[in-house]
């Protein structure tokens, strides 16, 4: 039935057109609270129930600019987010409304909750995050194939030499292509997808960490381009038995690097001497050496990420939460208490350093001897 007559017949009291508009929405709104709160979470029920309770009085006020399924959609997310509040969830709240970025969620009535979907989709390239989002929030049949489509795109353009986008055709350096690539393999994670070459990537961004613990290539680091690559060295030791001591040493190498930044309010800056300014974005704009929301909550997560191989160090001993949503700072399931870092672990760690003292030390006394 047309919606425009399906809602005045409803108007109308016509318990059949209310019949039809339950049956035809249940089904798909239901989809988006399994999304939020799970497929076992006991307000499961009642975040449908209060949707359509909430939305019947307030039927005919509604203006036709979007579809009524869009419209109802924003009832369920913010249910589903006041179900989370109850069950003390934490959401990340400090965050830009970035309305022009999600339009069919930009509208929800926590302004909270708002802000929050925009900015984690936000961070996503377009195509991916609406195909995502087409799939898993609105159940769009085709969004499956589309990711599928993108995911045969990169596979048959990775470089098999250094398991990265752009470096086979001299388009991109390496620590180019390994700061766009982050995004990309997130997506990569979360839907389980297997990559191409993970060795020789594990080989490139261990290449790329300068000898001050960080990854940018001029020293001291960078904000985002230490989590682009300690995300990829945790995402792939997780996922990988390979080279793992040698990861080991560059997180710890790291973590120092990034605790050295931190200042005495707590926060950190992007990097050291210089003025601030991500990407010439006026709201990031900083002068050098103070703390910043933007720069803290890049060091932070990537402390955070180091915390789940890192086990044996005291300073990330925190218990840290990641976010529930596709976006940076979401990661994989991980157990720590069940990948302890144990002392022979650590010692393959420190072997290859010692191997090399040993040799100079041998080749110091032949020297000693010969004269």
């Amino acid at each position: 039935m047309d919606e425009r007559l399906l809602v005045s017949k409803i108007l109308e009291g016509d318990e059949a057109a209310f019949d039809e508009f339950y049956q035809s929405h249940k089904r798909r709104l239901e989809r988006t609270a399994i999304h939020f709160l799970g497929a076992t979470h006991p307000s499961l029920d009642d975040v449908l129930q209060e949707t359509f309770m909430a939305a019947l009085p307030k039927l005919a006020e509604f203006r036709f600019e979007s579809t009524l399924y869009t419209w109802l959609n924003r009832f369920v997310v913010n249910f589903c987010f006041q179900a989370m509040k109850k069950g003390k969830k934490q959401l990340p709240t400090e965050t830009e409304d970035m309305e022009a970025q999600m339009a069919p969620l930009a509208k929800v009535e926590d302004p909270d909750l708002s802000r929050i979907l925009n900015e984690e989709l936000a961070k996503l390239s377009e195509e991916h995050r609406e195909a995502i989002q087409l799939r898993d929030i609105e159940g769009h049949p085709g969004a499956g194939r589309a990711l599928d489509q993108w995911f045969r795109w990169l596979d048959d353009t990775v470089d098999s030499t250094t398991g990265l986008w752009g470096t086979g055709d001299g388009k991109s350096s390496p620590f180019v292509a390994m700061c766009g690539g982050y995004h990309q393999l997130l997506v990569y994670y979360h839907e389980g997808r297997l990559l191409r070459s993970p060795e020789r990537l594990l080989d490139t961004v261990l290449r790329l960490q300068h000898p001050d613990g960080g990854f940018s290539p001029s020293g001291g680091g960078g904000a985002c381009e230490d989590v682009d690559a300690i995300d990829i060295l945790v995402n792939l030791y997780k996922r990988f038995n390979y080279r793992r001591p040698a990861i080991r040493a560059a997180l710890r190498a790291a973590t120092d690097s990034i605790l050295r930044l931190q200042n005495a309010d707590g926060g950190f800056p992007y990097k050291r001497g210089i003025v601030q300014d991500h990407m010439g974005i006026l709201a990031t704009r900083a002068a050098a050496d103070t703390s910043t929301t933007f720069a803290t909550w890049f060091r932070v997560h990537t402390l955070a990420l180091m915390a789940e191989v890192l086990t044996d160090d005291a300073r990330l001993d925190i218990p840290f939460r990641f976010n529930r949503f596709l976006s940076m700072g979401w990661h994989a399931p991980w157990c720590r208490e069940e990948n302890p870092v144990r002392a022979a672990a650590r010692f393959q760690e420190i072997r290859p350093a010692l191997g090399l003292r040993v040799r100079s030390v041998r080749h110091r006394l032949r020297r000693q001897a010969a004269s």
